[in-house]
């Protein structure tokens, strides 16, 4: 048993009945969007060195508040087509 299985069993435990824990296949971001986020944070902060947190940490939100004012950008990062059709509809 994987470290995965072994804490959702945990928390199946505790919680009822009504929530079911489903795996992701491998390599599929199209069915986790946020992994597409993810990466382009990495992609803008990899490869410098910060002297403080509070210097990463602004560094992040500067990428996140570029995304969080544009949301065509952030439909063109995670807009799979089927996100888009269960939004319009």
């Amino acid at each position: 048993m994987d470290f995965h299985s072994a804490i959702i069993m945990h928390f199946q435990l505790d919680i009822d009945s009504k929530l079911a824990f489903k795996f992701l296949p491998a390599y599929s971001p199209e069915l986790n969007p946020v992994e597409r986020s993810f990466e382009e944070l990495r992609r803008r902060t990899a490869d410098r060195i910060f002297n403080s947190l509070s210097e990463l940490e602004s560094a992040l939100l500067e990428v996140i508040n570029e995304y969080y004012e544009d949301q065509e950008r952030v439909c063109q990062l995670c807009g799979y087509a089927w996100i888009l059709e269960q939004v319009s509809s």
